[in-house]
């Protein structure tokens, strides 16, 4: 058989007829050249398709791993807003401690001059007591300058008459001697000077009070004063360190939610450029890989020369892309099933994700 003849070659020529139809060798040898181009188309399409499905399979895998990625950042932003309200807590916590301190130091503030108020009301009575002390030191100098040195001088008596006899009276009691005006003095003196001392000693132990105490508040209040600016910049810092990171993972998560974006758009897009390709692909195949119909030629029962040739010409039915009794002609003793149906049979297989997806 002229095997070895192209399929364009025996267009181009055309069938010989013979008695009641065409010579059985040109038949044979366009049969023979129509198959192996099938074969042809078919060994490429098989690529196309092993590329595509490559190519799909490559696809699947970036969107499992966009998936994968958009529960990481989910997790992660979930993970954000957790530290964030617990952030958020602890500031809460943080003002109302720093509340709680401004408060005990008002209050330690109005403790203070309320001290201070009493610091100065006992200086003025120290003062006043003061004044009293000087007083009582003036009356005793001047108890002193009245007094002379040996004492006060005791009254002259006079020398008493000779007593004249009179009648017999019951006598008077003796009067009680007086004490001694020096010993008088001097007792003042005693109980001044005692009094002074313990108004000095009250006054001093009084100051020496109101100063520890007025020490005390002010140490308090200015460790509660350095407690709460510690807080307040650890609360500040913390508010920083809460922002930054917030602002980080919405960046971060704009970034990502974005780029997911646009991969699965590139995706949708391949998948739809895809799923078109293999639908045309199909077609063609379907159309390529049907029969060759038989040529009809108009048989002249007349006579005609034996030498006229007519050029066959190729029919493209329309196929079923499912039709299961769709044949190809082949070369005897090939049993294969017919690429068609195979591409048929893929193109099912591979729209069935694409229909899911949608």
């Amino acid at each position: 058989m002229p095997s070895s003849q192209t399929l364009s070659a025996l267009q181009e020529k055309g069938f010989r007829t013979t008695f009641r139809g065409f010579d059985k060798n040109d038949v044979l040898a366009y049969l023979n050249a129509l198959d192996n181009e099938n074969r042809q188309h078919s060994a490429e399409q098989e690529e196309q398709i092993a590329q595509l499905q490559a190519q799909l399979d490559k696809m699947r895998s970036e969107q499992s791993a966009a998936r994968a990625c958009v529960e990481k950042l989910q997790s992660d932003l979930s993970a954000a807003n957790q530290r964030a309200e617990a952030a958020e807590k602890s500031a809460a916590e943080v003002v109302a401690r720093a509340k709680s301190v401004e408060e005990r130091a008002t209050a330690n503030l109005s403790r203070n001059k309320e001290n201070q108020q009493a610091v100065v009301e006992w200086q003025f009575r120290c003062r006043d007591l003061q004044k009293q002390i000087d007083e009582y030191e003036k009356q005793i100098a001047e108890y002193e300058a009245m007094i002379p040195k040996g004492g006060m001088p005791a009254p002259k008596q006079e020398p008493a008459p000779v007593p004249q006899p009179a009648p017999q009276e019951k006598p008077e009691p003796a009067p009680e001697p007086k004490a001694p005006q020096a010993d008088v003095t001097e007792e003042a003196r005693i109980e001044a000077r005692q009094i002074l001392m313990e108004a000095r000693l009250k006054a001093d132990a009084a100051e020496e009070r109101l100063k520890q105490q007025a020490e005390e508040q002010q140490g308090r209040m200015t460790e509660h004063a350095r407690d709460l600016a510690a807080s307040l910049a650890m609360l500040r810092e913390r508010v920083t360190r809460v922002d930054e990171r917030l602002s980080a993972a919405t960046a971060d998560l704009d970034d990502a939610t974005t780029a997911i974006y646009q991969a699965l758009d590139a995706t949708g897009a391949d998948f739809e450029a895809f799923g078109a390709e293999l639908r045309h692909f199909g077609e063609n195949t379907a159309k390529e890989n049907c029969p060759a119909a038989q040529a009809k030629v108009r048989h002249n029962k007349s006579a005609q020369p034996a030498a006229k040739r007519v050029r066959p010409v190729r029919s493209q039915p329309q196929v079923q892309a499912n039709n299961a009794n769709t044949h190809r002609l082949r070369r005897a003793g090939d049993t294969r099933r017919s690429v068609s149906q195979d591409l048929n049979a893929e193109l099912e297989r591979l729209n069935q994700p694409a229909a899911a997806r949608k």
